[in-house]
């Protein structure tokens, strides 16, 4: 029931060349956000499809999923800031507002919804 990998990215911030103290908040690896060494087995159900186009042409896709962590599992690091790399789908998702975290030792588990947008 439980057949995704997947993993936590911590947000790293883009310094700005003309004030060091300001910059961009990114998840991207590439730019120095951090991927956690730890994998997790989750659910994961699409819950939102969304297309805008103009005149015939594909302007921007979002796309939202709800993300549910095996029985008896918590995702301690995981915060309403980050992104997470799931298996089989391209780039990180951001974590969209908080993680529902129900703590219990035998059916205690995570829920929490992710988005991508593309275009």
């Amino acid at each position: 029931m439980w057949p995704t990998s997947l993993r936590v990215v911590k947000p790293a911030r883009v310094p700005d060349p003309g004030s060091p103290k300001l910059g961009k908040i990114t998840l991207d690896p590439d730019q120095g956000a951090t991927v956690l060494p730890g994998v997790w087995r989750v659910e994961f159900q699409t819950i939102l499809l969304q297309e805008e186009t103009e005149g015939g042409t594909r302007e921007f896709a979002r796309t939202g999923w709800r993300i549910i962590t095996e029985r008896g599992v918590n995702i301690p690091d995981l915060e309403h800031t980050d992104g997470v790399l799931v298996d089989g789908i391209t780039g990180v998702l951001s974590v969209v507002g908080e993680v529902g975290r129900i703590v219990h030792s035998r059916i205690g588990h995570d829920e929490f919804t992710v988005e991508r947008w593309v275009g």
